[in-house]
Order: structure tokens, then sequence, then C-alpha cells
């Protein structure tokens, strides 16, 4: 059992790594490269050469840019139905847990109804 799962992880594995190193931005990756095929016994400080040599996109963010005068009108409008959309739901949930409520107290009242009619007190009224 412990071969045959050892065995299947090795295949799942391998494939994940052809699929990697044939994929066409990742494959051509300094990163990935060097993680493949680097043998020497400095390899991970060459790794971290390739990290630092990696442009990291959240570092070109400038926080100066402000959205063209249609794209912010965009953007408020989308937030109002966003909002509007958010609050209808929450009132719809709102209904819907005052609703659930309310079906559990009906078949509470229901059970209670059906012991009364089952008591004896009821049964002798009725003669039965």
């Amino acid at each position: 059992m412990v071969d045959s799962l050892l065995e299947e992880r090795r295949r799942g594995l391998q494939t994940w790594l052809a699929i990697i190193a044939m994929h066409p931005v990742l494959g051509s990756s300094p990163m990935l490269v060097t993680f493949l095929s680097d043998k020497t016994p400095d390899h991970l400080f060459r790794m971290r050469v390739a990290f630092e040599k990696q442009v990291d996109e959240f570092s070109r963010l400038r926080t100066d840019v402000d959205l063209p005068l249609e794209d912010q009108e965009k953007l408020a409008a989308s937030r109002d139905r966003l909002r509007k959309v958010l609050h209808s739901l929450h009132r719809l949930r709102k209904i819907f847990d005052e609703q659930a409520f309310r079906l559990e107290q009906q078949a509470r009242d229901m059970a209670e109804v059906d012991l009364i009619l089952q008591g004896l007190e009821v049964r002798e009224v009725f003669g039965e």
C-alpha cells in the first residue's frame, strides 16, 4: 500500500514538473531554471540571487496615481450598486431568519396541539 502511494505521488510530481517545465512563461523563469537544474553546493545562494533579480510587481505600484474621471465615476457607480446589493442581501437574510424562526415556532405549537388533543382530558370529554 505504501509503495503504491509513493509510486502514485512520484508520477504526480513528475507530471507536475513536466507541466511547469513546458509552461511558456514559467519554464523560462531564471528562478525555476536555477531550482530545477543547479547541482552546485551553493544552490541556495544562486536561488537568492535569482530571486533578488525578479521584479516585485507590488513594488512597481505607485500610490500617487489617480484614476481618470470617467473611471472614477464607474468605480463610484459600481460601489453604489454593490452597497445596494449587500443591503438587499442583508434584508433577505433577516427575512429568511425570521421565517425560519416562525416555522420552528409553528412546529412546536403543532406538537403541543397534538399532545393536548391526545391527552386524557380531551378524550374523556368526547367519550373516547
